[in-house]
């Protein structure tokens, strides 16, 4: 996963080839189709991993916390922070 995701964020989406990924994770083609039918089956992979995982960070709500103002306020700092994180940023093509 972590070899698709460089290869998907360094050419994008439509320059990613399964051949590039396999190298980069250091596996072999083949392997890569075993655990995935195709190329947007391991891209759409890696959007619900990464989904998940930011949900994670954003939305960590202390049940036990009822001022309102607060947790909102942590809420919307977390969202900021996420929003600016370095590499965050989606990457247009020229």
């Amino acid at each position: 996963m972590e070899g698709a995701r460089a290869v998907f964020l360094a050419q994008g989406f439509d320059g990613a080839s399964m051949g590039e990924i396999a190298r980069q994770a250091g596996v072999s083609k083949g392997t890569l189709y075993v655990y995935f039918d195709s190329k947007e089956a391991l891209f759409e992979a890696i959007v619900e991993e990464e989904s998940a995982s930011q949900a994670e960070q954003v939305f960590a709500l202390d049940s036990n916390d009822h001022d309102v103002e607060a947790v909102l306020t942590r809420l919307g700092c977390a969202y900021v922070r996420f929003l600016c994180r370095p590499g965050g940023q989606s990457r247009c093509a020229p």
